[in-house]
């Protein structure tokens, strides 16, 4: 067995209530198919770096899982059907991931978008 990560990107529009049955059913998918799911994230509304489907922000789930690799095929065919999906990643990990600061992360891409536009940067250099 293999250890895995995802990331979903869900429209902003959904709510709490459908983002958690969203989450059930993949958790779903994962036990079904003897897999085991060792971490699930919500990070949130985050803003995207380019709209998608005419969205500025999605909110992010995170999962980590250990499971066969016909799993992976199975779950982004899956999720790629999904009107509420904007974008998904699935990538291969050798070990556990590291912890991060989801706050940190939001918070350094409201400072870059505050002076990306002014060109406050380009007259400090």
């Amino acid at each position: 067995m293999q250890l895995y990560e995802t990331i979903i990107v869900v429209s902003p529009q959904v709510t709490s209530e459908e983002i958690d049955s969203f989450v059930q059913d993949i958790e779903q998918m994962i036990t079904t198919e003897n897999g085991e799911l060792q971490k699930k994230e919500n990070w949130g509304k985050i803003k995207l770096g380019y709209p998608i489907k005419k969205f500025d922000e999605g909110i992010y789930l995170y999962f980590v899982y250990q499971a066969k690799r016909g799993i992976v095929e199975k779950l982004e065919k899956k999720l790629k059907i999904m009107e509420l999906v904007l974008r998904c990643l699935t990538v291969k990990l050798k070990a556990p991931p590291k912890e991060f600061d989801v706050k940190k992360l939001q918070r350094d891409q409201s400072e870059a978008g505050r002076t990306r536009f002014t060109g406050e940067a380009r007259r400090q250099r």
